[in-house]
């Protein structure tokens, strides 16, 4: 069995759970340390450019764990986060749809996580923060409500200033977190794992096909449903932890290159890229060159050594981060959604192709 066909049947069998670079890592003593150095008594006492700050705040929302993985599972309506500033490891432009975007993402061993819940719409889980240094396995980002109404309370106190939500992703009326049904609230072995997500995952078929049907079809009433109230996301968020090390703290609780199946190159077009096998080995290079904080630093060896496979028929609408209010990810999703069932049906075993076998 190919790397392909095996990431294939663990897709049919309970969905793959993927993750991109986001910045998320768990705080290290000497961060927090750091930051409380910058802290300085008024914004007018901050020069352009500077890390200086009034508060935290530019810490805690990227404190992990838990982290965030997206998941692609048997339901008609396949689509992932994109940013192309973060996410496009080909470009760093806005490209046209559909057809010209890849995403690059990590795929977790099914029996290497522990999933700690789900949104079905992304839950832009940064703001989903108590302020707990370091987060743990019951509290801060697996929590159902945000930190949004707490810090309400605050406003014009001091030299704090409160700043509203951009969309209603936080909202659990809207996007509730829904749990496994364990002892502990958390899918821990590969069966816990893959029975919940087969349980949850369909309901984002169910959902879409819902607005779907209320607005009368995929249009312009649907598109701007979607952006209005999901304007931060559309994929959905399932909130993991690495299965080792459980008590791991201050920068230690980390996944490992172990926990990863496969690197995959995810694109919205509907044929493989024609990039070669050395083009791809580069860019999954320069991933793990980069140190994503929530890997534990793997070796040149185990970098060489990782899958690389290809996934294609995923839609990408771009999610734009920078000016979450203005984003247009309804009105992008729709231009996939308007080419009839090409991005309304399940993915197929040709759909997955396999770049590199383990290397040398």
């Amino acid at each position: 069995m190919t790397i392909s066909e095996k990431v294939f049947k663990i897709y049919s069998e309970c969905g793959i759970l993927t993750r991109a670079e986001d910045g998320v890592h768990p705080i290290t003593l000497k961060e927090l340390k750091d930051a409380i150095g910058n802290i300085v008594l008024s914004e007018s006492d901050i020069p352009p450019n500077s890390e200086k700050t009034i508060n935290l705040g530019g810490l805690l929302p990227n404190n992990g764990p838990t982290y965030s993985a997206s998941l692609l599972n048997r339901n008609k309506y396949p689509v992932l986060w994109y940013f192309y500033k973060y996410s496009d490891p080909f470009s760093p432009e806005n490209l046209p749809l559909p057809g010209k975007r890849t995403t690059l993402v990590v795929i977790f061993k099914p029996s290497n996580v522990f999933v700690h819940g789900m949104c079905l719409w992304d839950a832009d889980s940064n703001d989903r923060d108590t302020g707990l240094i370091p987060n743990n396995a019951t509290t801060n980002k697996t929590i159902s409500q945000s930190d949004f109404a707490n810090r309400r309370v605050f406003n014009g106190i001091g030299n704090y200033h409160y700043d509203n939500t951009k969309s209603l992703n936080n909202f659990s009326w809207y996007n509730p977190l829904i749990c496994p049904e364990t002892s502990e609230s958390i899918a821990k072995t590969k069966e816990e794992v893959s029975l919940f997500l087969n349980e949850v995952g369909p309901l984002k078929e169910f959902w879409v096909t819902h607005l779907k049907g209320e607005a009368g079809g995929f249009n312009s009433k649907w598109a701007d449903y979607i952006t209005n109230v999901y304007g931060s996301g559309v994929e959905s968020e399932v909130l993991t932890t690495p299965t080792h090390s459980t008590n791991s703290i201050f920068g230690n609780l980390k996944f490992s290159i172990e926990d990863i199946e496969t690197m995959a190159f995810v694109t919205d077009g509907l044929e493989h890229d024609t990039h070669t096998v050395e083009e791809y080995e580069n860019i999954v290079r320069t991933f793990f060159s980069n140190e994503p904080g929530w890997i534990q630093q793997p070796t040149e060896e185990e970098v060489n050594n990782i899958p690389i496979i290809g996934i294609t028929r995923v839609a990408l609408p771009n999610v734009n981060i920078d000016s979450i209010h203005s984003s247009e990810v309804g009105q992008d999703w729709l231009r996939y959604l308007e080419k009839g069932d090409v991005y309304q049906r399940q993915l197929e075993s040709n759909d997955f192709k396999t770049i590199r076998e383990k290397g040398n």
